[in-house]
């Protein structure tokens, strides 16, 4: 039993390499793309709000809401998306894997923090 931990231990570890270094370059890119967003759109009635909370991000224009949850589980990032008025809501995840990040349920695109930015941008002006 011992020893299935520790090889628990090190799978975990293995898994959760680089997910910190993800989820940090995508809230960093996410509050860069939102100053640029709300900069350029200032008569626009939307804006984008970024709420960080150590590595877990949400990024809402008031009506839809996208978060991304990289402490949950080692080695998984969940990816929320929901209407803020009604409880309809899509999950994806990313699984880091020794291939880098294979998103299920969500695009391919998004298996980079930038690609992720962006189509959490695009996700929160969708109907």
């Amino acid at each position: 039993m011992a020893q299935w931990g520790t090889v628990f231990a090190k799978t975990v570890e293995q898994r959760s390499e680089g997910q910190s270094d993800f989820a940090l370059d995508l809230i960093d890119l996410l509050q860069q793309k939102s100053k640029e967003f709300n900069d350029e759109s200032k008569l626009s009635k939307f804006s984008i709000k970024v709420t960080a909370k150590g590595e877990d991000v949400e990024l809402t224009n008031g009506y839809k809401t996208v978060a991304a949850n990289s402490t949950s589980l080692p080695g998984t990032i969940f990816v929320r998306v929901w209407n803020n008025s009604t409880e309809r809501a899509f999950e994806g995840t990313l699984h880091n894997t020794s291939d880098g990040f294979e998103p299920d349920g969500i695009p391919s695109e998004c298996s980079d923090p930038s690609g992720l930015a962006e189509w959490m941008i695009h996700e929160i002006f969708e109907p």
